[in-house]
Order: C-alpha cells, then sequence, then structure tokens
C-alpha cells in the first residue's frame, strides 16, 4: 500500500484526483507514523487507522487520495449496493502491475469485462455436456497428491513440501480448465509454470519496492528484470501463446473433418470460439486479452486456494479434537475402509461440520486481507463523504472478519459459529472470504470447489499433528500482500 502511494508520487504521468470534503484521516507526523507501520505492518497500521477515524477514513500524499474501507456496512455499500460506481482500477495498480489493463484483474468495468466475465463464469463452472465435471477434474488432480502423501506416512512434513505439493495440485485444476490438460507433477513444462509462480509470489517484503524501476528507463539491467514480478508472469504469458496456438492448429484440423459442432473443453476453446463467430464483439475477444485472461486464471486461482489449505492443515494439528470431529463426520458418509475416497460436491450437505472447519479457517486466516484496489468511476458520495471520480478505494476484508462487533471472540478457532441451531450451515453477511458485487472473485465456485474435495480427502485419509520434539509452529501468519503460515512441520498419519 505504502509502495503504491510513494510510486504515485514519483510518477506524476498517473490521473490525480482533488480531495474536496474527503473522509478523515491520518496527516503531517501521524501520517509518517502510518506509513511507517504499514511497511512493518499493515494489519496493526490499518487497525489503528480503523479505531482513530472510523469506517471510512483517507490516506493523502502528494496528488494521491486513497480511502480505506471498513465494516461490512461501509464495504458493502462499496463493492454491492454502489458496486458498479466503484467498480474500476485505479490507474497506479494498472500501470504498477505492467500489463496495460488487459485480462480481467486489472481491466475496468467496461462492456469487455462484463462480456469476458460472463464466459468466463461460464467456463469455470464446467457444465457443458461435453466437458469433464469440475468435481472430476479435482479429484484427478487430488490423486497425484493422495500418491505424495502417502510416501510421508509417519514422517515429518515440511511447510515447503506441502505447500508445493498443495500448489501443484491446485495448478492442476487450473491447468485444466485453462488448457485442458493435467501434468504429471514432473512435467518439464508444468514444473515452469510453478517456477514462474513462485517467482511472482517471492515472499521477499521488498520485491514490491522494485517494481518502481520501470517507471525509471535508466533503471534497467540484471539486477532489477529478476526481481520485477512482470518476469514471472511473462513466462506463464509465453507458454499460455505456445498453448493457444497449439489449439488453433487442433481447431483447423477438426474443422476439415466435422461438422460445425463446437466441441469446447477449456477457456481457450471458449474463447476461440468467439473468436470465430466475429460480430460486434470481436474487439473483445483477442489473443492478448486471452493471454493475459489466463495468467490471471494462474494468479489469482492458484495461490490463495493452496494457502488457505496450508492454513486448514495447520489448524487440524493445532486442534486435534476439532479435526477428530472432522473425521467423525467423514466416515459417517465414507468408511473408513474406502481404499479411495471419492468426494464430490454433492456431500457438502451430508457434511456441515467439515464445510463449517473451511469456512472458519477463512474467516480466521482470510489470505487475501486487503481487497485488489478499486477507484471511483465517476464523482459520488459516501457516508457523506465526496469520492472524486478516480480515487482509489481499498476494501479492509481484515475489519470485516475479525471483529468483535460481528463475531464473538473473533480470535478463537471455532467452526460452530458457522452452524446454525439445526446443525446447517447458516449464511453470515459477516462472512466475504470471496468479496462481494461485480468484482467478487470470479473463481470462487473454483475455489470453494477445490477447497472441500481436497480437505475432506486429506482428512479422511490422514491426520495431522504437531512433532513433540521440534520448534513449535505458529498460527501467527507472515502478513504481506497476502497472510501465509510461517515455517512449520506436521507429523502425517495414514488413518
Amino acid at each position: 500500500m505504502a509502495v503504491f502511494l510513494l510510486c504515485k508520487y514519483l510518477y506524476p504521468g498517473i490521473k490525480q484526483t482533488t480531495s474536496v470534503n474527503l473522509p478523515p484521516g491520518p496527516t503531517g507526523c501521524s501520517l509518517i507514523m502510518f506509513l511507517l507501520q504499514a511497511f512493518r505492518n499493515p494489519i496493526v497500521a490499518l487497525e489503528n487507522a480503523h479505531k482513530t477515524f472510523g469506517d471510512i477514513y483517507s490516506v493523502k500524499i502528494g496528488p494521491i487520495s486513497m480511502v480505506i474501507v471498513n465494516g461490512i456496512e461501509a464495504m458493502t455499500e462499496v463493492l454491492v449496493t454502489n458496486g458498479k460506481v466503484f467498480a474500476g482500477r485505479p490507474d497506479l495498480f494498472v500501470k504498477l502491475t505492467g500489463n496495460d489493463g488487459q485480462g480481467l484483474l486489472t481491466r475496468q468495468h467496461d462492456a469487455a469485462f462484463i462480456t469476458q466475465r460472463a464466459l468466463v463464469s461460464k467456463c469455470l463452472r464446467c457444465t457443458g455436456k461435453e466437458q469433464l465435471s469440475l468435481d472430476a477434474r479435482i479429484q484427478h488432480a487430488t490423486s497425484q497428491l493422495i500418491e505424495w502423501m502417502d510416501g510421508k506416512s509417519c514422517q515429518l512434513l515440511d511447510s515447503s513440501d506441502a505447500s508445493r505439493y498443495l500448489q501443484t495440485t491446485t495448478a492442476n485444476v487450473v491447468c485444466s480448465i485453462a488448457y485442458g490438460r493435467q501434468y504429471c507433477y514432473t512435467d518439464s513444462n508444468f514444473q515452469h509454470l510453478i517456477s514462474s509462480m513462485d517467482e511472482i509470489f517471492n515472499s521477499n517484503p521488498f520485491r514490491m519496492i522494485f517494481q518502481l524501476a520501470r517507471f525509471f528507463p535508466y533503471l534497467t539491467g540484471t539486477v532489477f528484470k529478476e526481481l520485477d514480478l512482470r518476469t514471472g508472469i511473462e513466462k506463464v504469458a509465453a507458454y499460455s501463446e505456445t498453448v493457444i496456438n497449439e489449439h488453433k492448429i487442433t481447431a483447423a484440423a477438426a474443422a476439415t473433418r466435422t461438422t460445425n459442432k463446437t466441441n469446447v473443453q477449456d477457456i481457450i476453446d471458449a474463447f476461440q470460439t468467439e473468436q470465430r463467430k466475429g460480430g460486434s464483439d470481436l474487439s473483445h475477444f483477442t489473443d492478448t486479452q486471452l493471454v493475459y485472461l489466463l495468467c490471471d486464471m494462474f494468479v489469482s486461482g492458484t495461490e490463495t486456494t493452496t494457502t488457505s489449505l496450508n492454513w486448514a492443515l495447520l489448524y487440524m494439528a493445532y486442534y486435534p479434537e476439532i479435526q477428530d470431529r472432522v473425521q467423525r463426520e467423514l466416515d459417517k458418509v465414507f468408511p473408513k475402509e474406502c481404499v479411495v475416497t471419492v468426494v464430490c460436491r454433492e456431500h457438502m450437505q451430508s457434511l456441515p461440520y467439515t464445510m463449517a472447519t473451511i469456512m472458519e479457517v477463512l474467516r480466521i486466516r482470510h489470505v487475501a486481507y486487503i481487497g485488489v484496489p478499486h477507484c471511483a468511476t465517476k464523482d459520488t458520495t459516501l457516508n457523506g463523504f465526496h469520492i472524486p471520480s478516480g480515487t482509489m478505494v481499498i476494501t479492509n476484508f481484515w475489519s470485516v472478519h475479525m471483529n468483535d462487533k460481528y463475531w464473538d471472540n473473533p480470535l478463537k478457532f471455532n467452526p460452530e459459529r458457522m452452524l446454525g441451531e439445526n446443525g446447517r450451515i447458516v449464511t453470515k453477511k459477516a462472512f466475504m472470504p470471496f468479496g462481494a458485487g461485480p468484482r467478487s472473485c470470479l473463481g470462487r465456485h473454483v475455489a470453494k470447489a477445490e477447497l472441500f474435495i481436497i480437505f475432506s480427502t486429506l482428512l479422511h485419509r490422514y491426520s495431522y499433528s504437531l512433532p513433540i520434539n521440534s520448534p513449535p509452529s505458529t498460527l501467527d501468519p507472515r502478513i504481506g500482500i497476502s497472510l501465509t503460515p510461517k515455517p512449520y512441520k506436521l507429523i502425517v498419519h495414514r488413518r
């Protein structure tokens, strides 16, 4: 966040906003203290300002004004009630990512965005008669994870190993939906994709600072290229271009020997089908747009789900009584003697406590605790304050999920809070792990299915515990652009 402000200050080419009756916020020495704290611990900085200035406050440095929105009421107004008004992306955010607003993550809320979001949403549900179901895609990817985990039974499981194999599992689901193929873990192309993702999500907290270098042409060279987040994205983009061209060749060959019947198996097929249709919307479906759309899927569809699964396993080891209750519920649906546990979304209704446990993990350790930046698309008001067009708006999900106004003892891990008196899942307004409104997480249906199927499969087959003779793991998060577990060690037990 502080990097965004500094970058804006140093790079005046980005659209400026004027401040007239903006919400209150830190100024002078308090602003300096806020920014210093934001570098050290963004959550503490945001929460301190929240307590001081209320649900809506602003931060202004030089020509930029940024509004921070907290609490369910204000966030609902921004994301849902006036969702279209606040559905833009700030110029600074678009320039910082370096893809010129291509894809969907950084694209403005225009006609092309709406058209493509609808197409991708349909594809992510995997509902076509000729398509492999979403459940089957996740089950297939999970089978390789099980093979690896079987080899770890009664052994020490290091967080780096767990993260790598959970990441390859979720990435394989994305590959199936995006490319129409899944890979063996040892496949060179697949490992190339995984290593590219590692470059994008490097844990070095100072890496974002070096994104400033791209705004200054004379700061070039190998060092800055290695630190540039676009390096990893460009590698994913290059491989995506290769697969796109393969699809074109396959489609051209199929067209010479089949009827006009379309066989859509993945995102690329669906996109290229729209390209072949032509029409007034053709400009919305360029190859460049498709490339960055696929990059968005990998960036947003792999890391968050992987991190949530990491948190889930760690919490199960810390709370064996909750783990035991989840397993007893699973055993009622799947006999313990099952050689292979085939979990699908239809089982969600039969496994309410398991679902509640996943939801509680998403609440207490919301990976994307600060939402992707929004901006006002026109002059508007928010709780009586004037918000000029182009103003950056940041949503603080921590202020909702960890707020004792909405949750009893929010620091406590308690899955039962997600259940009603009848033992069924209850929908809570203050539960927003996938955002809300026109900019809500496009892949939420896939993420929910992945978390449920993978977590249920693992918990039915294995138990997880903390090692006795190793340094204790911690539930305190590593706070960066996301909340990730600090290095941990677990013992895996085959049930």
